[in-house]
């Protein structure tokens, strides 16, 4: 089932993309987090890759604020498709995964994709 949903892609402290993902009730508040994140963001001096609303059928376990690098285990490929749109693909250990800038990022998280309710 298609959701919507605001993706953020931050670095790490050793460069590396990271990728959260959060649940919107509809576009318009999504849009209205993605304003908040921005801001957030540049006011915390961390620096952004991306921050798109869209959708996704992807569940994704809850984002949790301040999770540390020893539980970004998660491996996903992140293809931002344009302003509104993006693709999320869930990676195994060694799939592999060829960064292009500012299109196609090779990204971590703490968060783990979840079965679909229906499934």
């Amino acid at each position: 089932m298609l959701k919507i949903a605001l993706l953020t892609l931050t670095l790490t402290a050793d460069g590396d993309p990271r990728l959260t993902v959060t649940d919107s009730e509809d576009l318009q508040s999504c849009r209205h987090s993605k304003e908040m994140v921005d801001i957030l963001f540049e006011d915390g001096g961390i620096e952004t890759m991306a921050t798109v609303c869209g959708t996704t059928e992807l569940t994704l376990s809850p984002f949790e604020h301040g999770a540390t690098a020893d539980r970004e285990i998660h491996l996903y490929r992140v293809e931002i498709l344009d302003e509104e749109a993006y693709s999320v693909t869930p990676l195994t250990k060694g799939d592999a995964c060829t960064p292009t800038e500012g299109i196609v990022f090779c990204a971590r998280s703490s968060q783990e994709v979840l079965q679909d309710a229906q499934d």
